[in-house]
């Protein structure tokens, strides 16, 4: 153990650093990769030291373990350095011999806006920069170049996936730091817009597979306001988090890791935002889907029938006209029904002969959830 408590390498007896079991996983050959069991294994850096990964409890896999050469440890070209973007220890070379500078660390931080898999390309288990700067500095002064400040702050400057930023810059850490946040907000805002409408939209699916919507739009219509504000809350939670919560860790890495996820979730954010909007201006339109309830129109009279209108009350959107008229359509003596949200009545056909009662009409409103005003049949009050 060193003097922070972590094991050392037992060949070596050099420190090394922490590595997931999804790296080990991931790299090792097949036979090999049976072998690891769950506990914390290391990675040793040291260059001269055939030993790759080791555990505390004395487990070691040597290069030949591993289905990928480690670069810092070959000395053979190629020696990769950059496993995800494919960039070698040559390469920085000849460009320095050349230059002066290389442009591999320049490079891999660009194309990292699209995404990196280090933790399970990089037998380290971690970004490359580091390594990268590190091995750039020592092809300079290979080169004969002197150490500047440029060099100064590159050997300063921390492993972004690892090493001295791996509590901010982990992978679970990058993930949590916008993109989980807003899934989660807009998820909950799609529900709340959702329930908002479900005055309207419950009824309609409870009357096709035949059962009684009695009160549901009611219940729901009351807490609509809540359902709406606390929808709108949240979506302004998920553009927050899309778009203005700042990332723990600003480095390159960090930044660049979560690109692409960062897309999805505003590619989702938007989505959700216009099905929001769908949900909530469910009961404007409704009326559309609901043709033929949406003016007091019933079928011409013919002789010996006549046609009485009365108030509803309760009625929100079109979706209430369409369970309202079912149950007055099956009202013993309606022979036609029509109702009205708009209007706030309800009109039937009936024959004077054999007129439905006006408790069995205040009935069937009621049954659909739902108060019928005053109903004046002309038979019962003519005849």
């Amino acid at each position: 153990m060193n003097i922070n408590g972590d094991p050392i390498c037992p060949v070596c007896r050099e420190t090394g650093h922490k590595v997931k079991t999804v790296t080990l996983q991931s790299l090792l050959r097949e036979q090999a990769a049976k072998k690891p069991s769950g506990e914390q294994y290391y990675f040793c850096d040291n260059p001269r030291c055939n030993v790759v990964y080791y555990s505390a409890a004395g487990a070691v896999f040597d290069r030949d373990d591993l289905a990928v050469r480690v670069g810092i440890k070959e000395s053979d070209p190629p020696r990769y350095l950059c496993y995800c973007f494919e960039h070698t220890l040559e390469e920085i070379e000849e460009q320095v011999a050349a230059t002066g500078t290389s442009t591999v660390g320049d490079d891999i931080a660009l194309r990292m806006k699209n995404g990196c898999w280090c933790e399970t390309k990089n037998p380290a288990g971690r970004c490359c920069l580091a390594t990268v700067k590190k091995y750039t500095q020592q092809a300079r002064l290979a080169a004969g170049f002197e150490t500047g400040e440029e060099d100064k702050a590159t050997e300063e400057s921390p492993d972004c996936c690892g090493g001295g930023c791996a509590d901010c810059c982990s992978m679970e850490t990058r993930e949590n730091t916008g993109e989980k946040g807003a899934l989660l907000a807009v998820g909950g805002s799609v529900i709340t817009a959702v329930l908002s409408s479900a005055c309207c939209w419950i009824p309609l699916l409870l009357l096709v597979f035949g059962a009684s919507a009695a009160g549901v739009s009611a219940f729901f219509e009351k807490w609509r306001p809540y359902f709406l504000v606390a929808s709108v809350l949240l979506l302004g939670m998920g553009f927050y988090f899309a778009y203005f919560r700042q990332n723990t860790c600003s480095s390159a890495c960090c930044t660049a890791a979560g690109g692409r996820r960062l897309k999805f979730s505003r590619a989702i954010l938007w989505i959700s935002a216009a099905a929001v909007a769908v949900f909530a201006a469910f009961p404007r339109y409704v009326g559309l889907l609901v043709p033929g309830n949406t003016a007091i129109t019933v079928t011409a009279d013919r002789e010996g029938q006549a046609r009485v209108t009365f108030p509803v009350s309760g009625m929100t959107c079109e979706a209430c006209t369409i369970n309202i008229r079912n149950k007055l359509m099956t009202t013993e003596g309606v022979l036609d029904a029509a109702v009205s949200c708009k209007e706030g009545k309800a009109e039937i056909r009936f024959d004077r002969s054999a007129p439905p009662s006006r408790a069995a009409l205040k009935k069937a409103v009621a049954d659909a959830g739902y108060e019928a005003g005053d109903i004046n049949i002309p038979s019962e009050a003519d005849e």
